[in-house]
């Protein structure tokens, strides 16, 4: 692999982190409803 490949793969890796660690902050978050989270990323497709 090219090092251009492995740069955008680790640049979409870190996306993915931040994604997935932001989905936890959602969902322990105890402000945010049970449910609200999941009904607004409904409406949003």
């Amino acid at each position: 692999m090219s090092w251009q490949t492995l740069e955008a793969l680790g640049s979409i890796a870190k996306i993915e982190y931040i994604i997935r660690k932001f989905r936890e902050l959602i969902d322990t978050d105890g402000s945010i409803p049970p449910g609200a989270a999941g009904e607004a990323a409904r409406h949003n497709r």
